[in-house]
């Protein structure tokens, strides 16, 4: 049998089905004994990466923050659908504004949070904090993380 649904209603269906394809909105699942029949009967789908299905997603809660100052609950629910408990703990840091722009003169610049969500999302909120440093600075900024990581 084959399910479809919106991310922003309901989670996959339950028992063993897959995720065969995705588009902006929706996604199809399928189950192992799907029937022929009823598969038949559903238009085929574009198929769409899951970063382009993201990408709509943070554009929408873009244009949503332009025009109220404030992401949806729809939005957050469906970031939580694709995300999983990543979403809560990207959307921790953006609330205590942990994600920092570092910039320099020659225009290089870093995110100075290892949550890459959380770098898109301060984006989207606009709540990323900005640093101006020199060339030197940032060497020195990106040479000691690379030494904490090992």
């Amino acid at each position: 049998m084959t399910h479809t649904t919106s991310p922003r209603l309901a989670p996959p269906p339950v028992g063993g089905g897959k995720l065969t394809q995705v588009r902006v909105g929706v996604a199809r699942f399928e189950e192992p004994a799907a029937s022929g029949a009823m598969a038949a009967s559903l238009p085929a789908l574009p198929a769409v990466t899951l970063p382009a299905v993201v990408e709509e997603l943070l554009n929408e809660m873009a244009a949503a923050v332009r025009e109220c100052a404030r992401i949806p609950d729809e939005h957050l629910l469906s970031l939580k659908f694709v995300f999983g408990s990543s979403a809560v703990q990207a959307l921790d840091l953006v609330d205590r504004q942990s994600v920092t722009l570092i910039s320099s003169p020659s225009g290089r610049r870093v995110y100075q949070c290892k949550h890459l969500l959380a770098v898109y999302l301060s984006q989207v909120m606009r709540t990323c904090q900005q640093l101006s440093v020199s060339d030197k600075q940032l060497t020195d900024i990106l040479l000691t993380e690379k030494k904490q990581e090992v």
